[in-house]
């Protein structure tokens, strides 16, 4: 059964402890401990990997890449980061992949676009170009045109033939503990910004999202216009 479901199914995994140990299973001919070990790993044709990282691992990985003294690898974000940078040598041990999907995004309300994305990718990006009978698609939240940088973030780039990047939007709505440790619902308004809005509720997404980055390259403001105009929908509908 569990050989039928590796050839045939999307595997799913949304933890990279839980990665990194199915896949070091597969060099021991011993039983293991956990029954998804199961499955073999050399077997699984398509994978999707799912990852939600606080927003320090990300720039764990930064200060990293840049050889920045002030990184600490006692860091609560520590082993994260010593799973993520052997994410490479864990996906060699699924030797009939055919198709990966990696989905990234931080777990706090600040826009995506404070993440390097190239200091956390581009090492495993290079390591996959290499494989170029799988399908990769790496999902990243949206930009916002005001902060994205060319060498901070993949704008309007190829990365090789097999390796394709897919923008989402984000979600607006973030669960915040604060200090007495109660959770609070916050609202982050990331681009875009009129996205759900009243007056671009008839718009498809990327219309929208060709406007508003149509506008900041024009140096127009567009959170204070959506603002404004938001302000005046309010004094005529009350």
């Amino acid at each position: 059964m569990y050989d039928l479901l590796a050839r045939t199914s999307t595997v799913h995994v949304s933890d990279l402890d839980l990665l990194d140990k199915w896949a070091r299973a597969s060099e021991v001919a011993t039983p293991v401990a956990f029954k998804f070990a199961k499955m073999p790993v050399s077997n699984v044709i398509r994978l999707s990997i799912t990852l939600k990282l606080p927003l320090a691992f990300f720039r764990s990985i930064e200060q990293l890449s840049g050889n920045d003294p002030t990184y600490s690898d006692t860091a609560p974000t520590a082993q994260q980061v010593r799973l993520w940078q052997r994410l490479s040598s864990t996906l060699s041990h699924f030797e009939a992949l055919k198709k990966l999907d990696l989905w990234l995004d931080h777990n706090e309300p600040q826009c995506w676009v404070v993440v390097n994305e190239r200091s956390t990718l581009d090492l495993l990006l290079t390591q996959l170009s290499a494989r170029p009978n799988l399908d990769v698609t790496i999902t990243l939240p949206m930009l916002h045109p005001k902060y994205e940088e060319n060498e901070r973030h993949y704008i309007d780039e190829t990365i090789s033939q097999n390796i394709n990047v897919h923008r989402a939007l984000r979600s607006k709505k973030h669960a915040v503990t604060d200090a007495e440790g109660r959770i609070e619902i916050v609202e982050w308004n990331d681009f875009p910004t009129m996205y759900n809005s009243y007056g671009a509720h008839s718009l498809d997404l990327a219309t929208i999202v060709e406007r508003e980055r149509k506008g900041w390259k024009e140096g127009r403001d567009m959170e204070t216009e959506f603002r404004e105009g938001r302000e005046a929908c309010w004094v005529w509908y009350p």
